[in-house]
């Protein structure tokens, strides 16, 4: 019986922690970067540049970053 509650008790802790998809620092260089994960991911943004660096790299990241910038400060 006692067994049975310790494996409960763990079982209860481990699902009560908070499941992060992504770091804190992953999500400030995609914030910093203009980047999404999808972006980031093909190869048309790069995390470690600024977004100016991006969009000057790959132009039509501009009405993207645009648009998602106007949809955060909602």
């Amino acid at each position: 019986m006692k067994k049975t509650v310790m494996i409960a008790l763990a079982l209860a802790t481990l699902t009560a922690l908070p499941a992060h998809a992504i770091s804190a620092k992953y999500r400030a260089k995609l914030e910093r970067s203009g980047c999404t994960q999808v972006t980031e991911s093909n190869g048309t943004c790069d995390i470690n540049k600024t977004k100016a660096q991006n969009i000057a790299r790959h132009p039509e990241l501009k009405a993207k970053t645009t648009q998602s910038d106007k949809v955060m400060r909602k």
